[in-house]
């Protein structure tokens, strides 16, 4: 078990538990992973709430601490990000069209984007 240690968030402590795993689970790779965050990248404004009932599009892999997901919600669409921490964080962005979420999901995957 990894102990809290003064400072820190569980974002932190997810993030040791997972570089530590060591057991038979290993990354599959059958979803993509997040390119490295480019220098000149765009942030996104993340809020609590989501605007709608939401339905999973795409989705990256979930071995890292923080993982995204892109949803329709109820004819608009965003991305969603979850840090797996205790509890878990969950986050939202969008309510763009289907192009524009298309867009910002390719530079997030790519890392133009947080």
């Amino acid at each position: 078990m990894t102990r809290r240690r003064e400072g820190d968030s569980g974002e932190r402590i997810m993030a040791r538990l997972l570089d530590g795993y060591d057991t038979d689970y290993a990354c599959t790779d059958l979803a993509p992973h997040l390119g490295p965050r480019q220098a000149r990248y765009r942030p996104l404004h993340w809020d609590p709430v989501p605007r709608d009932r939401t339905r999973v599009v795409r989705y990256t892999c979930c071995c890292a601490a923080t993982y995204y997901e892109f949803i329709s919600m109820g004819g608009s669409y965003g991305i969603r990000k979850i840090v797996q921490s205790d509890p878990p964080q969950v986050l939202y962005t969008g309510g763009w069209t289907r192009d524009v979420g298309e867009l910002w999901w390719m530079r997030l995957l790519t890392g133009e984007a947080r």
